[in-house]
């Protein structure tokens, strides 16, 4: 009989053996599939249904096994949840009742003493009823405090990418500054070229290139309008800078003479006449503008106005050939300035070749009159006289160039004149009076003098213009 129970309770064992280990496989296939509460579920309830059945075959509930039930009873409050925890709880207590009873009446398979039973399995439920007090406490803490710590997480995160976007945006910034310093640079340098008294055909080029290293483009470019009445806009290429291994298109018959609304580019001179910049990806242009432009492999465009006063006189472009380009604010408002400047010096060019033809016409006009012409500077530099005032006062043109109108008085007389320059403004631009200056033989005789002033749009005095005759006599 002993054998038959032994063997017996070997056969259940193995049993009980064999489903937790088919169990735990199950469980750790759950757990690679990511399905961990289902896993965990299943392991609590497994563990339960062992300790019962051990209860209900050889431990009875006077057993170590009911303190295990406590256990899982505390685990399936973590792994699953609160409620569920309570309900196994309830269900240790009814079954080990029934265990209870049975070892009572019948008895189990492996009997062991019976002791007061009904009080044994009492004090067990007060202390699984403790448990399960215990446990909702510790599972509402751990949630509570995991709850925290996800919400800190959380905020941490908020924090980390806000600091990340903050610094990013720092050094996009950074990196305007750094690009539109670069290019305001670039624009010193050529402002002090063009100014200086080069040629367009001379100072453009080293500005376009200046300004091409400075902003990193592939081309940049400079096109000139012409515009006769009754006739269509036009547009050709004047002066262009390209970098290392991009074509040029300067020689490009297609960008000479080329007509802005037959060639598709209307929308151009809407904008660009406004002065307005036209800017983007090629690829999101109108469909009849991007043929010419990818014909040229041009990805990106930023192209800037340029004005002569209030006239569109033409525009500088930008282009990009190897990958697709945002131009930032900061890079937008430095080409622009850019474009002022060029557009300055066009006028300052067309200004001075005005001057020039003027100045030619009157010096034809004034190099045969009797009358003592010339003009000066306000610091008394002599820049014209007709052959009659350098006859008057015994100069070649070589001497002209190292003399002043002061060399042809008194000290008393030249106070006098640096008064009546004084004097002279656009309201009042001349003004008559009367001195004594050395002639050509030292001696002093009288001339009268009209002296009229040459001002500039802002009204300052750039020259005077100067007619005497000896009145000595």
């Amino acid at each position: 009989m002993v054998f038959v129970l032994v063997g017996e309770g070997a056969r259940i064992a193995l049993n009980l053996a064999t489903i937790s280990l088919v169990t735990t496989m199950v469980c750790m296939w759950l757990v690679r599939l990511g399905f961990i509460r289902a896993a965990g579920s299943i392991t609590v309830f497994l563990l339960w249904g062992v300790l019962s059945i051990a209860i209900y075959t050889f431990d009875g509930v006077d057993g170590t096994a009911v303190m295990g039930q406590l256990l899982i009873i505390f685990m399936a409050g973590l792994l699953i949840n609160e409620r569920w925890g309570t309900l196994l709880g309830l269900l240790t207590i009814g079954a080990n009742y029934g265990a209870m009873v049975i070892q009572q009446r019948v008895g189990l398979p492996f009997p062991r003493a019976v002791d007061s039973l009904q009080s044994r399995w009492i004090v067990q439920g007060v202390y699984i009823l403790i448990g399960v007090g215990l446990m909702q406490a510790a599972v509402r803490s751990i949630r509570s405090a995991l709850s925290e710590s996800q919400w800190n997480e959380q905020v941490l995160k908020d924090r980390v990418s806000d600091l990340r976007q903050a610094q990013a945006k720092l050094e996009r910034n950074e990196k305007d500054l750094l690009g539109r310093e670069a290019i305001l640079k670039a624009v010193g340098s050529a402002a002090e070229q063009l100014f200086r008294g080069e040629t367009l055909e001379a100072s453009v080029p080293a500005m376009l290139e200046a300004l091409g290293k400075a902003t990193g483009a592939d081309l940049v470019y400079v096109f000139e309008n012409s515009h006769m009445a009754d006739q269509p806009m036009l547009t050709s290429q004047r002066f262009e800078w390209v970098a290392n291994g991009i074509e040029p298109q300067i020689d490009n018959p297609d960008l000479q003479d080329l007509d802005f609304r037959a060639s598709g580019f209307g929308r151009w001179v809407e904008l660009l006449s406004r002065n307005a910049m036209v800017r983007g990806q090629v690829n999101e242009f109108p469909h009849e503008e991007q043929g010419l432009l990818r014909e040229q492999d041009i990805s990106s465009i930023l192209v800037v106005p340029i004005f002569s006063r209030t006239e569109w006189w033409g525009f500088m472009g930008f282009d990009e050939t190897k990958w697709e380009r945002e131009w930032s604010p900061a890079e937008q408002d430095a080409l622009r300035a850019a474009a002022g400047i060029l557009g300055a010096a066009i006028e300052r060019q067309r200004a001075e070749q005005a001057l020039n033809q003027s100045e030619a016409r009157y010096r034809a006009i004034v190099r045969d009159q009797i009358d003592l012409i010339c003009r000066f500077k306000p610091d008394g530099q002599i820049t014209f006289a007709n052959e009659a005032f350098k006859e008057y006062f015994g100069w070649d043109e070589e001497t002209l160039a190292s003399k002043n109108i002061w060399d042809t008085m008194t000290d008393e007389n030249r106070y006098r004149l640096r008064m009546k320059i004084s004097s002279l403004s656009p309201e009042s631009p001349a003004a008559t009076t009367k001195s004594q200056n050395i002639n050509a033989d030292g001696s002093l005789r009288c001339q009268e003098w009209t002296d009229r002033g040459i001002f500039d749009d802002d009204g300052w005095l750039v020259k005077v213009q100067a007619v005497g005759r000896d009145i000595d006599e």
